[in-house]
């Protein structure tokens, strides 16, 4: 969609750098990566055996989980590639799959999945709304993003 012709981009919520000089990141929040499994236990899950639900190639969630494991001496071999946030969570809800995930979108039903911190150099990663740069923006995608950043303004009170 970036991408395309037309340049119908309104606003897009990504994980990790910004790459592009077309477009411009707003309501930049750090965020923390989790583990997270259909069940909580005690004990820390097997690497090595878990059957991982990962987006496609590229996602900077894929690539972080790649690296994890790669250093870990552990291959990706035994997952299933998936492309909606939706069927990641419910795969991982099911007991089907275990994944990384931003702690932030562990909310509601997702508050008795296992979840499990990972080694501090794979675990902080950021999410920003962007926009490209030569496109003009609604009141709507202004309204919305000026909600984005009182919410994140709320949620760091609560922190701090």
């Amino acid at each position: 969609m970036l991408n395309s012709p037309n340049h119908q981009l309104d606003g897009a919520f990504i994980i990790g750098d910004l790459k592009s000089p077309h477009l411009v990141a707003e309501n930049i929040q750090n965020e923390e990566l989790e583990l997270i499994t259909g069940q909580l236990s005690d004990e820390y899950p097997d690497l090595a055996t878990t059957r991982w639900a990962v987006s496609p190639k590229g996602c900077p969630l894929r690539g972080v989980l790649e690296e994890w494991l790669r250093n870990e001496g552990i291959p990706l071999v035994n997952m299933i590639e998936i492309s909606s946030l939706e069927t990641i969570v419910s795969s991982v809800q099911t007991g089907l799959a275990a994944t990384l995930l931003p702690a932030s979108v562990l909310t509601g039903e997702c508050a008795d999945l296992g979840i499990y911190p990972i080694p501090e150099k794979y675990r902080y990663t950021q999410t920003s709304l962007i926009h490209r740069k030569d496109r003009f923006k609604s009141k709507a995608f202004t309204a919305f993003s000026d909600m984005i950043r009182e919410s994140m303004a709320k949620a760091d009170d609560l922190v701090g």
